[in-house]
């Protein structure tokens, strides 16, 4: 026995079933297709930030090696990507403020927190020294564990310089007077 009618009203949903779902779907791919145009651009002002900044933009492991390092670091450190993980946040440090540093950022890393305003005196490629200011947040697992810190160093050498001049001039008034 055939049933033509009903048989058609069954392709007719189907068919508008189809078409409701095509559109979807076509509206989906298009919403896609913006948001991932969205996030290239996104990426692109990103990286064109980063790789102009004077700045250091860096991040670590939970060891606190290096993982990722601006332009401005690996020129910093005379370092290129492939050997940038043999580089710890402490080993770039010069020798009479390592101690003091390592066992401050290690207290921070035990209780999972931020370096803020952190300072430290780096031996450049060139064998100067220069000083920074370290400011990081903490990344973590999905546990919720400590998993390294992405963050930003800043120079402050010219700062450092004239602290320290103003601080000789203090010095010698006191001296004096």
């Amino acid at each position: 026995v055939i049933h033509p009618l009903p048989l058609t009203r069954e392709f007719r949903k189907l068919a508008e079933v189809t078409n409701t779902v095509a559109s979807i779907v076509r509206d989906r791919s298009q919403q896609m297709n913006q948001l991932n145009e969205s996030l290239k651009q996104s990426e692109e002002r990103f990286r064109v930030l980063i790789e102009k900044s004077k700045d250091w933009v860096w991040e670590t492991d939970k060891d606190l090696r290096y993982i990722y390092s601006s332009p401005h670091g690996l020129e910093l450190l005379n370092r290129n990507i492939s050997n940038l993980n043999r580089c710890t946040y402490f080993n770039v440090v010069t020798e009479d403020k390592i101690h003091e540093l390592k066992s401050h950022v290690m207290q921070l890393v035990r209780e999972c927190k931020p370096l803020e305003f952190l300072e430290r005196s780096i031996v450049r490629s060139d064998g100067t020294v220069s000083y920074y200011e370290s400011n990081a947040s903490v990344v973590t697992d999905d546990n919720g564990d400590f998993a390294g810190y992405r963050g930003i160093d800043r120079e402050i050498t010219e700062r450092k310089i004239a602290e320290r001049s103003l601080q000789r001039r203090l010095d010698l008034e006191r001296v004096l007077y």
